[in-house]
């Protein structure tokens, strides 16, 4: 998990992380927003056309996010709005839209750089869940429930 606390006011925050995948022997990549069940948002990856190796970045996270396929840039805005320049020699990336932060605030948010010997052979990793405020305040009031039981009957 990644978390980002603010020092002092930040506004139109964004989080990127983007990488050249070419392989050392390899000047070509074949480039994938999204595969099987896996969203664009989500999902990115090259493909070495050479080895078969897959690289890529991945995140189910509820900050809002997504991927791109760009010509060796790292403004986050280009990854944000999904561009997709397709095969190619291009960069891979996936960026966040962390909005504002008041100062001493933290936002958290996960994301995976995965690898495999093909798009298929990649091990998505589960993302942890967090579970709703009701599902905490329902198991709060329960917990006061019980106590307040047990202190009746002494």
């Amino acid at each position: 998990m990644t978390t980002i606390t603010a020092l002092s006011d930040l506004t139109d925050l964004s989080f990127l992380r983007a990488i050249d995948p070419d392989m050392p022997s390899s000047t070509f990549t074949l480039n994938n927003r999204g595969y099987g069940s896996l969203s664009e948002n989500d999902w990115v990856n090259s493909e070495n056309e050479g080895n078969g190796l897959t690289l890529g970045l991945y995140s189910n996270s509820d900050v809002t996010h997504n991927t791109g396929i760009t010509n060796f840039t790292t403004n986050h805005s280009d990854y944000l709005s999904g561009t997709d320049l397709g095969d190619g020699d291009n960069t891979i990336g996936l960026a966040f839209d962390l909005g504002d932060l008041a100062a001493g605030s933290s936002i958290d948010f996960d994301y995976y750089y995965v690898m495999g010997d093909t798009p298929d052979s990649v091990d998505i990793p589960d993302m942890p869940t967090i579970p709703e405020p009701s599902i905490f305040a329902l198991f709060l009031l329960g917990l006061m429930g019980l106590g307040i039981r047990r202190f009746k009957n002494h």
